[in-house]
């Protein structure tokens, strides 16, 4: 699709009719999970339509539920979509906020893939702002967790090559 074609306008208000569809669904047999995921669709396509009022109001609606359930995964990764938003919208100072508020709730979950996201995207937003010092010091620690990944990965397909040379 073209931006802003009528042809990308009505893909996205036919999927807005969808998802408040399916919101309204969940509403009524009370699918916490997944009315937090409708919420964050509904937010998406708003931000796509470059509506971040809009967008932004689902996205909180979606924080709350992952809030009250607990999903700090969920509520880590919606953290960093609104960031991303505020990027899209020329904010990075809001932007480089949600990172690292995502950041802190990915630290507590232990997730390095989140974590690693986050620091790339800061270090991203920081070089938007010609702030190059902490651009290059967020992209420095991106680069630890990276790392740090790859040497769990490695690791792991070792030690599943040595356990099938030990059977044979």
């Amino acid at each position: 699709f073209e931006r802003g074609t009528s042809q990308d306008q009505n893909y996205f208000d036919s999927s807005l009719y969808y998802h408040r569809m399916a919101l309204n669904y969940r509403k009524e047999i009370n699918a916490e999970p997944d009315m937090a995921e409708s919420y964050i669709s509904i937010g998406n396509i708003y931000s796509e339509k470059n509506n971040f009022h809009k967008a932004l109001y689902y996205y909180n609606l979606g924080k709350t539920v992952y809030n009250r359930l607990e999903n700090y995964a969920g509520l880590s990764a919606l953290l960093y979509n609104i960031a991303n938003m505020h990027i899209k919208n020329n904010e990075p100072e809001l932007a480089i906020s949600n990172y690292k508020n995502s950041i802190e709730v990915a630290e507590r979950i232990n997730n390095p893939e989140l974590m690693q996201v986050n620091y790339y995207a800061i270090a991203e937003a920081y070089a938007l702002k010609q702030d190059f010092k902490n651009a290059y010091e967020y992209s420095n620690k991106h680069n630890i967790v990276a790392d740090s990944i790859n040497n769990l990965e490695n690791n792991k397909q070792i030690a599943e090559i040595s356990t099938n040379y030990e059977s044979q």
